[in-house]
Order: C-alpha cells, then sequence, then structure tokens
C-alpha cells in the first residue's frame, strides 16, 4: 500500500534522497547536473570593527548565480553598499561565464533598486504576502 506521511522527525537523510532522485532525472535534461552542486557564494559588508552591517548570500547553479537573500543595515542603505554587492557578485558570475544572475523578492524588499541594477521582472505574484507582491527577477549577463 501507498501512503503519504509528514516528515515530523525532520530526517535529513529522507531529504537528500529526494534531493537526489530529482537531480538525476533533472540530468537526462541538463548536462552536467548529477555533478553540479550547489555552490555557495556569500559577500559581506564589515565596519571598521569587522561586525557585519550587510550581506549577499547566493549560490552557483545551473549556469546562474542566484541571490537567495541580500540585506543591508538601514543606516547604511542608499549609500551604494547594495551596488556594490550586486557588482561584486555580477562580475564573479561573468568569470564563471554564468548566463544569468537571478533574484526572488518581495515589493517591500525594493525591487526597484534591482531594476536599477539591471534586473528585469520576470513574474509576479500578487497578493504575496498578503496586501504585497512577490517578484521573480533576472539580469541576463552573457549574451
Amino acid at each position: 500500500m501507498i501512503r503519504i506521511v509528514q516528515d515530523l522527525d525532520h530526517n535529513a537523510s529522507n531529504a537528500k534522497y529526494i534531493m537526489e532522485q530529482l537531480r538525476k532525472y533533472d540530468a537526462t535534461f541538463v548536462k552536467n547536473t548529477y555533478d553540479q552542486v550547489r555552490e555557495p557564494y556569500r559577500l559581506f559588508v564589515l565596519n571598521s570593527k569587522n561586525k557585519i552591517c550587510g550581506g549577499l548570500i547566493a549560490e552557483f547553479y545551473w549556469g546562474a548565480l542566484m541571490i537567495r537573500t541580500m540585506w543591508i543595515e538601514e543606516s547604511l542603505r542608499g549609500m551604494g553598499y547594495g551596488k556594490e554587492l550586486i557588482a561584486h557578485a555580477e562580475k564573479e558570475a561573468t568569470t564563471r561565464e554564468c548566463l544569468h544572475i537571478l533574484v526572488e523578492t518581495a515589493s517591500f524588499n525594493n525591487p526597484e533598486f534591482y531594476k536599477r541594477c539591471g534586473f528585469v521582472i520576470t513574474g509576479e505574484l500578487k497578493g504575496f504576502p498578503e496586501g504585497h507582491s512577490y517578484f521573480f527577477m533576472a539580469k541576463r549577463i552573457k549574451k
């Protein structure tokens, strides 16, 4: 009998198994998928006391750089640190011959910033979270 169960124990080996099976399947469509690991990429903005006051968390995968999180301390916003983080990330993505940089962001997380950095909205989910929108954005960096 087949049944569906919730993993209340958060069993990492079960999750890893599912991811491995998906990677094997994906490899039938995208070359080198099975051997490719999502490679973390992190940049940090540090103050004079080496305290983190901003950063960009991303990963390289399928010939793209996927930005997962970017944050700048409120007192430093508008000073160019965000643009500098994007510029560093773009330079690294270009060196690695990526085709795109991808980011997901909410309407209250300043999607206009990403537009100013050359990203375009490729999708919008209105009403998520309630009263806002969720955006899927991309910047093509290799022609």
